[in-house]
């Protein structure tokens, strides 16, 4: 994947809302929009697993003005990732225009989690799920 893919993403909603499950919590929310074009391809014509994993992991939960946000402090959580468990509903072909949601679960003291869907912006299917778990930087244990 090319450093130039976090310029065809863009964001169309950032938020940060009560949760539907615990009114008492909050949840930030990011929704981003891509079109598919031909470097984000496998061989096959699909969008390729890797261009979607690194656009979940490190472009959209690696950036501080993104999710996940720390909603006590209102500034961005910065973490190195521990899982990125994905599950992958229907290919994404050329031309198809994707909406990308990622949503914080939780924001812990040593780890936080997200959960990001991407669906076909017209019909709204789900081309893809996955959940991400990353440890804060500078909360790694010393091994010695």
């Amino acid at each position: 994947v090319r450093p130039g893919l976090v310029p065809r993403l863009q964001p169309t909603e950032v938020s940060i809302l009560s949760k539907t499950e615990e009114p008492e919590k909050l949840e930030g929310r990011v929704v981003f929009q891509a079109i598919v074009d031909e470097e984000m391809l496998n061989d096959g014509g699909h969008v390729h697993g890797g261009c979607t994993a690194t656009i979940i992991d490190m472009h959209l939960l690696d950036n501080a003005h993104l999710c996940p946000c720390d909603l006590t402090t209102g500034h961005g959580v910065f973490g190195v990732s521990q899982s990125l468990n994905t599950v992958y509903h229907s290919p994404a072909l050329l031309g198809d225009k994707l909406r990308i949601v990622c949503t914080t679960l939780t924001v812990g003291s040593r780890i936080f989690s997200s959960r990001c869907e991407v669906r076909f912006w017209q019909s709204h299917p789900l081309a893809l799920s996955a959940y991400v778990w990353l440890q804060r930087y500078g909360m790694v244990r010393d091994t010695d």
